[in-house]
């Protein structure tokens, strides 16, 4: 009998990649936004936000990762979730909650 102790990858990594793989192409698929989200106010870089702003091409290996469009996906529905919440609990008024800047969760400048 011989024993094999090279490390292979677990059902879960193998999932992960096909859908971290999957979120890649997605994005990729996606047409870029043609304006700058209000999350980018606090850059402290306005070059960066400049060359975001005019869709200059992006350095190789820059873009996000499969495992980090995960997290965002999540965030979008943990988001989703928190504004039900709000408007339950009678936060929101009119489809916009109290103290929230930038008209919540869907600023654009």
């Amino acid at each position: 009998m011989i024993l094999d102790f090279n490390p292979r990858p677990t059902m879960a990594e193998r999932i992960n990649a096909l859908v971290d793989a999957a979120l890649v192409a997605e994005r990729e698929a996606t047409p870029p936004r043609t304006y700058l989200g209000a999350s980018r106010l606090g850059h402290p870089c306005e070059r960066a936000l400049q060359f975001e702003f005019a869709q200059a091409p992006k350095d190789e290996g820059s873009d996000f990762s499969g495992q980090t469009l995960r997290i965002f996906a999540i965030g979008h529905q943990l988001e989703d979730l928190a504004i039900r919440w709000l408007r339950a609990a009678g936060a929101c008024r009119r489809g916009r909650c109290r103290g929230a800047r930038f008209g919540l969760f869907s600023g654009r400048l």
